[in-house]
Parts: structure tokens; sequence; C-alpha cells
């Protein structure tokens, strides 16, 4: 065997274990992520509370202290099921927030 073949299978043989080790990391990450998912999903027309992001809170009440603020606002209707992941709830008129929301974003109510 030449010199030039044996740099070319030790070359195609670390491309191998750095794929593998690819693999393994993906997956991984993969298992840390999905511990945190929660599969959810909510009917038309059940009711749900909304996490609101501290600078859009300010759409939808006024509180004098941001660390005492509500977490949750609601509960909504929700109006339809736009994606997998996605609902369009039925908010009021004054507030200026875009009605599709992300399930994370959504608590049902008890």
């Amino acid at each position: 065997m030449s010199a030039i073949e044996q740099q070319l299978m030790e070359r195609d043989q670390a491309l191998e274990e750095l794929k593998d080790q690819l693999v393994r990391a993906q997956a991984n990450m993969k298992r840390g992520a999905d511990q945190k998912r929660r599969d959810v999903q909510f009917a038309v027309g059940e009711f749900v509370y909304l996490k609101i992001r501290p600078y859009r809170r300010k759409t939808l009440a006024v509180h004098p202290n941001e660390k005492l603020a509500p977490r949750f606002y609601g509960p909504f209707a929700i109006e339809q099921r736009v994606g997998p992941m996605a609902y369009k709830l039925a908010l009021l008129a004054p507030y200026h927030v875009h009605h599709v929301f992300h399930v994370s974003q959504l608590r049902e109510t008890k």
C-alpha cells in the first residue's frame, strides 16, 4: 500500500468517527429538548390563559410594578387552530397584540 492510500484510509476513518460523534451529539441535544416539551392540544372554543412577554404586557394592562404583574392573562377563547403548534385566540379589541400564539405560551384553564 502506498502512503497516499494509507492517508486516504485514515482520513475516511476520521470522517466516519466525526459523523458518529455528530449523530450522538444531536441525539443528546434532542433528548434534552424533548424533556422540556409538552404535548398539548386545545379544542376550538376552549378557554386558555395567555403568557405574554414583559414588553408586550403593557398593551394588555398597565401595572405600577412589573415584577408583581400576573404572568398569565385571560381566559381567552380559542378561535382556530392555525398549525400543529399555533392557535388563534379571540382577543378583545383594545389589545394591540397579534392574535396567533405558540402552544408554549398557552395554559389550560382548570
